[in-house]
């Protein structure tokens, strides 16, 4: 799944993040990364067996896309590295229903 460093209400929280110009778009990043981790639980339930198909929250950053008039920082291609390197991870790796970003050349979990 998709969202945004304005999901993680430990960023949110903190004086890291300008403030938000649309609270609901926050609150549709913040309840993104709770299904990534619901849908983790949700499989586990079904199956009794953990990671089975494996549910992730990548962290694109800010794009310069048409969604915001191309005013990103990050080219689309730049903010598509999470999503490869999530891709390209060995199975059981990265953990299920966790939430990760590519930022300044390092690849992260983010703690929402």
């Amino acid at each position: 799944m998709i969202s945004s460093a304005r999901g993680g209400l430990s960023r949110n929280e903190s004086i890291e993040m300008p403030p938000t110009q649309q609270w609901v778009y926050d609150c549709s990043k913040q309840h993104s990364i709770s299904l990534t981790i619901e849908f983790r639980n949700a499989e586990f339930e079904a199956t009794k067996e953990m990671d089975r198909i494996t549910f992730w929250a990548g962290i694109p950053g800010h794009c310069k896309t048409a969604f915001n008039n191309f005013r990103g920082f990050k080219d689309p291609f730049e903010g598509a590295e999470v999503t490869a390197r999530l891709l390209e991870s060995r199975r059981f790796e990265i953990p299920s229903g966790t939430f990760w970003e590519f930022e300044q050349g390092n690849f992260q979990q983010v703690h929402w």
